[in-house]
């Protein structure tokens, strides 16, 4: 049962998205973005408690826990050619 419990551990440097969870309890929220970010990793605190860093390099005032973080993996977009 305990599969999706399980989440990989973040290094600093790493990107990561950070859960909206305060939009949970608003009517639109299912219109807005549940996600943002990126951000950096700066430093591990805990097992999965995670200060942040902008793509700034400021750093976000509060310590994040790892449910609230995912991986952020950039997309790379494929060049249209057209013949």
């Amino acid at each position: 049962y305990d599969q999706q419990g399980i989440s990989e551990k973040l290094k600093i440097g790493d990107q990561v998205l950070v859960e909206r969870t305060w939009l949970k309890n608003n009517f639109s929220a299912k219109l807005e973005n549940k996600w943002i970010g990126p951000y950096f990793i700066h430093e591990v605190l805990n097992d999965n408690v995670y200060k942040l860093r902008n793509l700034d390099g400021k750093l976000v005032k509060h310590v994040i826990h790892g449910n609230r973080l995912k991986k952020y993996h950039e997309r790379r977009l494929e060049p249209i050619v057209i013949i």
